[in-house]
């Protein structure tokens, strides 16, 4: 079985660099969703396999 958490921190990594690069306000949407999607895992931790699956 997968770390949920792991899983997110490596998805957050992986996207860092595209971050960086790409305009202000598309970075800040998607950096405001895998926020909300890492907060998400731990209020419902059997949740997030649905997102991972």
């Amino acid at each position: 079985m997968k770390d949920p958490v792991t899983d997110i921190d490596e998805h957050i990594l992986a996207y860092s660099s595209s971050f960086i690069s790409c305009s202000r306000n598309y970075c800040n949407i998607r950096l405001i969703y895998f926020i909300s999607l890492f907060f998400f895992s731990y209020s419902h931790p059997h949740s997030i396999y649905i997102y991972m699956d």
